[in-house]
């Protein structure tokens, strides 16, 4: 399925709790609606320890407001699918796409392992599941036509789009700059999280959620226009 967009620019890492924080002191943001909590750590968000962490237990709307106070927007799934996957202007023609073009993960086609992403590979369990980690923390797992880091695994990340099932079938041909359908129940969310098995954390995989609810699995990054 062929997807033309325009130019865009997308964060290098996923927004942090200190990131986050600056935006709650200047008024922009609330606390996150799940508290300031992440999986098992219950001094999260306002540890100086975990400032370079991923805020995670946010609602979409609470996460809609950080990219507007920070002049920025959430990115379309088709974006953030970009950016994971690469592209095939690398090679000029979109027809002749091999792995090294359309990647099924951001760094190629090797099956994820913990030298690449947080996921669930990586669990200790010790009576608790495991937690985030710090972002960029794997750098062998970069996208390294976007440069962008944990774009699989770390946590599933928001996106700007409402989910439906059917949405790449009934994207028109040709295919865009789309943006989803115009009303829905549930936004997508990409990326897959710590807690997530090696194929959810596919570029292609998508997986709805529910905007009002929150979860220590999920976080965002942000995008605009250049």
């Amino acid at each position: 399925h062929l997807v033309t967009l325009a130019a865009f620019c997308i964060d290098l890492t996923e927004v942090t709790n200190a990131q986050y924080g600056t935006c709650m002191t200047a008024g922009g943001c609330t606390e996150p609606s799940g508290g300031a909590i992440s999986n098992r750590r219950a001094d999260y968000l306002y540890s100086t320890g975990f400032g370079d962490y991923p805020v995670v237990n946010l609602t979409w709307d609470q996460a809609q407001a950080y990219c507007a106070w920070a002049g920025k927007r959430l990115p379309t799934e088709a974006e953030w699918e970009k950016a994971c996957r690469g592209g095939c202007e690398t090679t000029g023609d979109p027809l002749t796409c091999d792995a090294e073009d359309e990647r099924t993960y951001p760094w190629g086609e090797d099956a994820p392992g913990c030298d690449l992403a947080n996921l669930n590979a990586c669990l200790v369990w010790e009576g608790a599941d495991n937690d985030t980690d710090r972002v960029g923390a794997r750098p062998s797992g970069v996208q390294p036509a976007s440069c962008a880091v944990d774009l699989a695994g770390n946590v599933r990340e928001f996106t700007a789009d409402w989910y439906d099932a059917a949405g790449y079938a009934s994207c028109p041909d040709p295919c865009t700059n789309p943006t989803g359908p115009a009303a829905g129940a549930q936004r997508v969310t990409r990326g897959g999280s710590f807690f997530d098995a090696a194929g959810a954390l596919r570029c292609a995989r998508r997986e709805p959620a529910d905007p009002a609810a929150f979860s220590a699995q999920v976080g965002f990054r942000c995008a605009l226009a250049p």
